[in-house]
């Protein structure tokens, strides 16, 4: 069996799509010229809007060859938990620049937290059931 050691595409696309949320992270008046709100929900929803997806998709295709699991409903939970971690990360971040005065954002770095837990304890339980 051979190694290759170029990426593929998945792992490309997932390249772009990590440096592509980054920019958008740090400049995220490219893509929204205007806020119509100065309340900092807005200003940190704004932030992240349009950088935690790709984040997380781009996190996942980079690390997709990585899983060694073939059961497709560990895949799928792995991308669901990633993806929740790139929207915790894209916030907690946003609240590091902006402070953390918004108690609407902790809460929502409080859920987010909170999903990606089930989301973990689902998958412990999908990996132990034994299939019959």
């Amino acid at each position: 069996m051979r190694i290759n050691s170029h990426p593929n595409y998945s792992q490309k696309i997932g390249l772009i799509l990590l440096i592509l949320s980054i920019i958008v992270f740090i400049f995220p008046q490219f893509l929204q010229s205007s806020l119509e709100s100065k309340e900092l929900v807005d200003i940190v929803d704004y932030r992240i809007r349009f950088s935690a997806l790709p984040f997380g998709i781009g996190i996942f295709l980079l690390t997709l060859s990585k899983i060694q699991s073939e059961n497709i409903g560990i895949k799928i939970l792995t991308c669901l938990l990633i993806i929740d971690l790139g929207y915790f990360s894209t916030r907690f971040f946003s609240m590091i620049i902006h402070g953390f005065n918004s108690s609407a954002q902790l809460k929502w770095l409080a859920i987010e937290f909170i999903i990606a837990t089930v989301i973990l304890i689902i998958m412990n339980f999908k990996k132990a059931s034994p299939r019959t």
